[in-house]
């Protein structure tokens, strides 16, 4: 409702019933949606029926907010970024099957479509897999200071804007993954600053902080080897030699969870100390409806 109700008053369409932003916002107020009241009261005092303002590309939202909002928030947000991008004949094209394997090879198309369907639904896991972990309250121990994330597996990455939503502190956002037209709509997804993108993880700097890395279903993807496993726990020595947090999403299936095991086994076996070591279930936004493991790891060299 709220999310509506914003991109109807972008639009200029303020009133007329259920197809104005007034109706929307009154609603989200009934519901006690954070900030619903005060829009509601801005759009009354601009007063009189707008009219449908000449289509103007409008900047995305940033904003930071003490309550996670709701899921079509991620949807509007994807669309908007991605309605920037001007690639001839842009269209969603169908990539088959439920569980998708991204090549290295992937053309600009292909990832454009894949951000318009997986990279929502991630997007989506993402959100339901932090508020799992209750990040979306006060305690949420990313708020109190800087950190620097490493996204592994990045694709599009939308990764920076949901952890916006729940107030994480971000110095530096460094994003990996094998695929170049990946990384080419992850740059043009995130113009922040101190955002950086790369096929190596050797091209991203050692950090002075404790840091966060994200794997969203990235462990199971067929490229993923024990080979490749242990070249990410030596990056991860190397990129945070002061510790991180680790979360990580993939199916619950049971053998989807043979990657994540090895992953942990190598990590343990690096020297890497692993404590408060949890595990959620969260919801799934796939087709399949098969549902979510969450990891979370606090860890020290």
């Amino acid at each position: 409702m709220f999310a509506y109700a914003i991109y109807l008053k972008n639009k200029n369409l303020l009133r007329g019933g259920v197809h104005g932003a007034e109706y929307w916002f009154r609603r989200a107020c009934e519901h006690d949606y954070p900030g619903a009241c005060e829009e509601l009261r801005l759009v009354k005092e601009r007063g009189g029926r707008a009219t449908k303002a000449p289509k103007v590309r409008r900047a995305v939202r940033n904003d930071t907010a003490n309550s996670v909002p709701k899921y079509s928030v991620v949807r509007l947000t994807y669309k908007q970024k991605l309605d920037r991008i001007n690639i001839l004949g842009n269209k969603v094209q169908s990539l088959g099957g439920v569980n998708f394997q991204v090549p290295s090879h992937i053309s600009h198309s292909d990832a454009y479509s894949y951000a318009s369907s997986y990279g929502v639904r991630h997007s989506n896991e993402l959100r339901d897999a932090l508020k799992s972990l209750g990040l979306q309250q006060r305690l949420n121990p990313f708020q109190s200071h800087l950190i620097d994330v490493l996204d592994v597996g990045c694709g599009p990455s939308m990764t920076l804007d949901i952890l916006k939503e729940f107030g994480i502190r971000i110095d530096n956002f460094s994003g990996y993954d094998h695929a170049e037209s990946m990384l080419w709509l992850a740059r043009e997804l995130n113009s922040d600053a101190n955002v950086k993108f790369a096929a190596n993880l050797d091209d991203f700097d050692v950090s002075r902080r404790q840091g966060l890395v994200i794997m969203n279903h990235v462990i199971n993807q067929k490229f993923v080897n024990e080979n490749t496993l242990k070249n990410w726990v030596n990056q991860l020595r190397r990129i945070f030699p002061k510790g991180f947090s680790y979360i990580s999403v993939e199916p619950s299936k049971s053998e989807f969870n043979k990657n994540l095991e090895n992953f942990e086994n190598i990590c343990r076996v690096s020297g890497l100390k692993i404590f408060h070591h949890r595990q959620k279930s969260s919801r799934s936004s796939s087709k399949s409806g098969i549902g979510k493991r969450v990891n979370y790891w606090e860890c020290q060299w």
